[in-house]
């Protein structure tokens, strides 16, 4: 296993040395970096800054996680600004090349049946780390298309970039929407499957789903879709998810039962960020 611990960065704001170091004396073994960085030489800077730390400190990236854009970006009706987010992915898919592990699908993990997830991802393609983590808006999006239109665009969108992420034997990890567009799980479900490459998979937040249906019923439709599972204490969430949301270990045991997932993020009480654990071969 490694668990790992969010990290923020941007120009103006890279984490001291000091940092790292409590990371590593915690038993920390991995990030998830946050990047607010627009521009592109910045972020590689502030990337590498980053990663000398980290890798002094015994600690992998085990995720990219952008902050200057999100998942609804990527159907833009602005066409430079959907162009221009299309390829800031792509730098951050190059970024994560330069530091990616390998990370094989861990030997316990359950067999599926053949409808399960697309036919390319089998036991034998590579996970890599780290994944490229596109978060979803929890309020609606800025939608200036129609439906349809929209949705068209964001499977256009992501179809190129799917090509580049499998090339490069990385997953781009989609956060379920709360609104917006697919608002269903056999929607997302048959929206990933279209796509028949393991370079594409479902983080899946709970708490979106909270307003929309039972997460536990939706765990279950999307099975081995799903390569990461966010988490947060229901003590820092509003009272009416919290009556909607399952106990949080039955959540966990049915994404490791039902999944191939191998992400756990952890929305902490104390820093109200994420915590990554990843379960594998590496410690």
């Amino acid at each position: 296993m490694i668990e790992c611990l969010p990290i923020s960065c941007s120009p103006d704001a890279i984490p001291a040395p000091r940092t790292f170091a409590t990371l590593a004396e915690v038993g920390c073994r991995g990030l998830e970096l946050r990047f607010s960085c627009p521009d592109a030489s910045q972020r590689r800077q502030c990337f590498l800054e980053m990663l000398d730390l980290a890798r002094s400190h015994n600690l992998h990236p085990a995720s990219l996680t952008p902050t200057e854009l999100d998942l609804f970006s990527l159907c833009h009706p602005d066409k430079d600004r959907l162009e221009q987010a299309k390829l800031t992915i792509r730098e951050y898919i190059d970024l994560a090349t330069d530091c990616r592990i390998d990370f094989p699908r861990p030997p316990d993990a359950n067999p599926l049946s053949d409808n399960s997830i697309p036919t390319s991802q089998s036991p034998s393609v590579p996970w890599c780390l780290p994944l490229i983590t596109l978060r979803a808006p929890r309020t609606s999006m800025e939608r200036l298309l129609p439906y349809e239109q929209s949705f068209n665009t964001l499977f256009q969108s992501l179809k190129e970039l799917a090509c580049d992420a499998e090339a490069a034997s990385l997953i781009i990890a989609l956060e379920n929407p709360a609104a917006g567009l697919l608002l269903s799980p056999l929607e997302l479900r048959e929206f990933i499957d279209q796509f028949n490459t393991p370079a594409l998979g479902i983080c899946f937040n709970p708490v979106h789903v909270a307003v929309l249906g039972d997460p536990l019923d939706w765990l279950a439709i999307l099975d081995g879709r799903i390569v990461a599972l966010r988490l947060a204490p229901s003590d820092i969430l509003p009272e009416h998810l919290r009556r909607r949301l399952p106990d949080p270990a039955e959540l966990r045991s049915a994404f490791l039962r039902n999944t191939v997932g191998n992400v756990i993020l952890n929305e902490e009480e104390t820093d109200k960020e994420s915590t990554l654990h990843i379960n594998g071969n590496h410690s």
